[in-house]
């Protein structure tokens, strides 16, 4: 299942770039018809590139095609970064649902404690290393919970459960190692590596 066009522009406005590229690159593969795709992809190479140090002005500049796109890519990362700031200026916020996360060796289980939602006010997605959830109550400010995975899933195998007190979300591994928390950060690897080769 590919994820919805919006959820995929979420990870490059939280700066999942390498995650949002595969993305796009899937949906360019599935509508090659649309062009959102190709330029999105390049915004994604743009950040990468300048996350990694190796900006390539010189051959950009000298490309006219691509001339503009690359003018679009740095006021994205500028109004990202801009966003960033505010949030980071901002006092913490409670979330609004508790969750609680288990696992086994081939699944991980998230519980998120939200008493008697409707079914219908749910939507849960699932990528290939992300989790979207969101609980819109009318009336009420929406809940999104949208983790970059610790480790690959296979979204044709996760399933959800909604109950009176929680809303039970079940993601399959791709490999049944230990992860050491729900969300990826950029150690995880590291920990993940020594998990492996220490048996």
């Amino acid at each position: 299942m590919f994820l919805e066009y919006s959820t995929v522009t979420a990870c490059f406005k939280l700066e999942e770039y390498h995650t949002a590229k595969i993305a796009f690159e899937t949906g360019a593969s599935l509508v090659p018809e649309d062009k959102r795709f190709s330029e999105w992809i390049q915004k994604c190479d743009y950040c990468i590139a300048e996350e990694n140090g190796e900006l390539p002005t010189p051959s950009l500049a000298a490309t006219p095609t691509s001339a503009p796109k690359t003018d679009d890519a740095p006021k994205d990362v500028e109004q990202v970064n801009n966003a960033s700031s505010e949030e980071a200026t901002r006092e913490p916020t409670k979330p609004k649902y508790r969750h609680e996360v288990y696992q086994k060796p081939e699944e991980v289980v998230v519980t998120i404690f939200a008493k008697g939602i409707p079914a219908e006010n749910v939507s849960v997605n699932y990528g290939e290393q992300i989790l979207s959830v969101t609980i819109d109550v009318p009336g009420e400010e929406a809940y999104t919970f949208q983790p970059r995975l610790f480790g690959k899933i296979i979204p044709a195998k996760c399933k959800y459960v909604i109950l009176s007190t929680k809303i039970e979300i079940r993601l399959a591994k791709v490999e049944p190692v230990h992860w050491t928390s729900l969300e990826f950060s950029k150690n995880s690897l590291v920990v993940r590596s020594s998990i492996v080769s220490s048996g």
